[in-house]
């Protein structure tokens, strides 16, 4: 066996990208911009792995098989490629005729693939094996510029057509594509063909930054902070890299152990510790999930069962302050704000007063949001009101007063606790510590709360005015 530094390249590149695939898939594998964009990078870690074996083994005939199926795990990347640019961010409409087509190209490549129209043979260099391409390679080569040069083609007219968080998706999805398709097509299409492969395994780390960048278009929403996507991807990186370390030892292991009685290549005893690894994947899985929950929500709340309790408990004159203390501070523990305050709707004074922090006195006087939470009933972005991306007068005009009373109050998100169509309460939420922007799970979060108090505070409120009159008519 051989261990270049070609092959520790492949090794990161190769768990990187098939952590990112997992990732993806995992979030919901029933969605089909999820299950393309897996399959696509799936391939582009197996196109990794079979270069790694090529570098690592040195027996003539085990390099050319891992290096003819390197050429062939490729075949259906152009293809994946372009699909997935038709079905996101938003599908557009073909029929199947047209996608059976844009995958016909792969399947042709296909049966050429173990044979001497794909890879000739080798040629020793100084730096190592040079693969001599066959025929194929040729039009291998044409089709993949094709259909990448039509991928990104698509993507700049959706791009143009797209408004809001699609075109910034996009423009994640572009970034990562041009940048991977130029070194990747350099070092592993045309250099092959005009001078030499010795550069190929240089092209594939670029494969990590396509991966990374349309990750985190998939997965964001909202505020969806890349580097929660980033983070994710290490451990699974890290927890993958844990499990082929293991196969390799065991490889290792059994071949010392029994090569004076069988003789056992280290590739089978791999390939069955991995099937094995693959049976109990789904207990590997929920744990990974479970550790992974453990370390980056390590500050989650079972809110639900927290209100649960101030629903149940008996009605007191403090209820009210009970659940905006327990809401403001469940909020900001989860979400990491710099501050929360919490009002409710005193219908006897017509105003949202401040129930916490406890500051008699404080009302939500903001009156163009509370018309807006009113007539919307959705919370309120104060970076997603983009004006500059607004063409009408008017609705950027509306933005901008918005904003304009956002700022006063110091809020980043408004939430409106609903009871039917009266807007009984006001969240306020500042910013988020250090300055970072909300994430797809602060936001989960925030629904969570306007789908679980807006009733609850009514009845709490519906109790005070009920304490409040008969106090009244006990004095009178």
């Amino acid at each position: 066996m051989n261990y270049p530094i070609e092959s520790t390249i492949l090794l990161i590149t190769f768990l990187i990208n098939f952590s990112i695939a997992f990732l993806v898939f995992i979030k919901n594998p029933k969605k089909k911009v999820n299950i393309i964009f897996s399959l696509l990078t799936f391939f582009i870690a197996l196109w990794n792995l079979l270069n790694l074996l090529s570098f690592i083994f040195q027996e003539h005939d085990k390099v050319y098989i891992f290096t003819q199926w390197a050429l062939g795990a490729v075949l259906f990347i152009p293809a994946l490629l372009l699909y997935f640019t038709i079905i996101f961010p938003k599908e557009i409409k073909i029929s199947k005729w047209i996608i059976a087509a844009i995958f016909i190209p792969g399947f042709i490549f296909l049966p050429f693939i173990p044979t001497k129209y794909n890879l000739i043979g080798f040629t020793g260099e100084p730096y190592g094996t040079n693969f001599i391409p066959g025929p194929l390679y040729f039009y291998y080569s044409i089709y993949f510029i094709l259909f990448v040069a039509i991928a990104l083609g698509i993507l700049i007219w959706k791009y143009k057509k797209e408004k809001g968080i699609a075109r910034m998706q996009i423009r994640y999805i572009f970034l990562g594509s041009i940048i991977t398709a130029i070194v990747g097509i350099t070092t592993n299409a045309i250099l092959p063909l005009i001078w030499s492969a010795q550069l190929n395994v240089y092209g594939t780390p670029a494969s990590i930054i396509f991966g990374i960048c349309a990750a985190y278009a998939i997965l964001k929403y909202r505020l969806m902070d890349i580097r929660l996507v980033i983070k994710k991807s290490i451990f699974y990186f890290l927890s993958l890299s844990v499990l082929v370390l293991i196969a390799i030892i065991f490889a290792v292991f059994v071949q010392k152990l029994f090569e004076q009685y069988l003789r056992i290549d280290p590739i089978i005893t791999v390939a069955i510790l991995m099937v094995i690894l693959i049976l109990i994947l789904p207990k590997i899985r929920d744990y990974i999930r479970e550790k992974f929950d453990d370390m980056f929500h390590k500050d989650y709340i079972d809110f639900s069962e927290r209100i649960e309790k101030i629903e149940k408990a008996p009605r007191a004159g403090n209820q009210l302050f009970d659940l905006a203390k327990e809401v403001s501070g469940s909020i900001k523990t989860i979400t990491k704000a710099d501050s929360v305050k919490f009002y409710y709707s005193n219908r006897r004074i017509k105003k949202y007063e401040q129930a916490f922090p406890d500051e008699p006195g404080h009302y939500f006087n903001q009156t163009s949001l509370i018309q807006d939470l009113i007539e919307n009933r959705l919370f309120l972005v104060k970076e997603e009101l983009n004006i500059k991306k607004v063409e009408d007068i008017e609705k950027k005009n509306y933005f901008k007063t918005l904003k304009k009373e956002m700022s006063k109050i110091k809020g980043e998100i408004i939430v409106p606790l609903m009871s039917g169509p009266e807007l009984v309460g006001i969240i306020v939420i500042g910013n988020k510590r250090n300055n970072e922007s909300y994430t797809k799970e602060d936001i989960e979060f925030v629904n969570e709360i306007m789908d679980n108090i807006g009733d609850l505070l009514a009845n709490i409120i519906l109790f005070k005015e009920a304490v409040e009159r008969a106090q009244i008519q006990q004095n009178q």
